[in-house]
């Protein structure tokens, strides 16, 4: 009696905690992944770089072939911010990124002819834009 009891309350459990999954509308969005880095290397030489990859979220019932078509390689990326060589110059600047390399879809760097510096402890923006099939996303 009370294994019957045991398995009627588990069966009630498990049956009550079927939550519904589909109750929302889903709404694409842009997906942004950014890394800024900075290595000092000694007291005047420091090696940085910038990457930032952008690609549209998913729903999990979408029906794509391949989860590459979701990166973007022709978004327009921005990094505002202090890159200024100078450490007494604190104005803000903004380099654009490109996405230029072909074997990381939808990865953005600085032009390879940039020369900036990345401060610790300061504010970096980012901005990216695009248009996919006439709706905007910033």
């Amino acid at each position: 009696m009370i294994k019957k009891i045991y398995i009627l309350i588990l069966t009630l459990i498990i049956n009550s905690c079927d939550l519904p999954d589909n109750t929302t509308q889903y709404v694409d969005r842009l997906v942004v992944f950014g890394k800024i880095d900075m290595l000092q290397i000694s007291e005047n030489d420091y090696n940085s770089s910038i990457e930032v990859t952008v690609s549209m979220s998913s729903a999990i019932d979408n029906n794509i072939e391949d989860t590459d078509e979701l990166y973007i390689n022709d978004a327009t990326v921005k990094i505002t911010g202090n890159f200024n060589l100078d450490d007494s110059d604190t104005t803000s600047s903004i380099i654009t990124l490109a996405h230029n390399d072909n074997d990381k879809l939808g990865t953005y760097y600085p032009d390879n002819n940039s020369n900036y510096k990345i401060w610790p402890n300061s504010t970096y923006t980012l901005e990216v834009e695009t248009t996919i099939e006439n709706q905007f996303y910033q």
